[in-house]
């Protein structure tokens, strides 16, 4: 699905109906406007959608900083289709390699990682 109408149209009575789809990177559609109280259930109502879409949904916050991504470099690093493992990965690893992005990511998600 290349279409903003189209994937605006699978997410219909959710919490992304309305919300504006833009190109992204790569082969990607970013929908912005998203209700940080609503980010769980906006990435359930797209992962709801992806056998409409035939997209994965990843979840990001987008401030002053965005991890750039080259289309052909993602292409070579995750599989065809990219599977919830690899795309985890895939993320993990540039986190990693980038110590700022990893401090920035960090600080906003260590409340939610952990078994306590």
């Amino acid at each position: 699905m290349g279409d903003p109408d189209e994937i605006a149209a699978a997410f219909r009575g959710t919490v992304l109906d309305g919300l504006p789809i833009e190109e992204g990177l790569g082969d990607t559609w970013v929908v912005t406007g998203i209700d940080t109280r609503q980010l769980l259930p906006a990435w359930r109502a797209a992962r709801a959608a992806t056998a409409k879409t035939g997209r994965w949904p990843v979840l990001t916050t987008v401030d002053q900083w965005w991890m750039d991504a080259e289309r052909e470099q993602v292409r070579r690093d995750l599989p065809v289709p990219p599977t919830l493992v690899a795309v985890e990965r895939w993320t993990w690893e540039r986190l990693v390699a980038d110590p700022a992005a990893l401090e920035k990511v960090w600080t906003r998600t260590a409340p939610y990682v952990g078994s306590e």
